[in-house]
């Protein structure tokens, strides 16, 4: 249903723009935080999980440490910067 399409949603923007976090798979998405956080939940909980914490770094807006999204399958590009 609708659970499953969202989370495919989520799944997919993370495929196209990762690292990312939940704000801007919000953005990307057009969908509210809460339900991407959801969609986050699953994918990182199932039995084989399809996406990780890549990593945690400060947001340059808010100034709180938050959590980048990837695949499973992701590296982090040598001497590469993100957000």
């Amino acid at each position: 249903g609708k659970l499953i399409l969202e989370k495919a949603r989520v799944y997919n923007a993370i495929k196209e723009h990762q690292p990312v976090t939940s704000r801007n798979l919000s953005a990307l998405t057009k969908t509210e935080r809460t339900n991407i956080t959801r969609s986050i939940y699953d994918l990182l909980n199932e039995i084989t999980p399809q996406i990780k914490v890549a990593f945690i770094a400060k947001c340059k807006v808010t100034n709180r440490n938050v959590k980048h999204y990837t695949l499973i399958d992701w590296q982090k590009p040598e001497g590469g910067e993100h957000e």
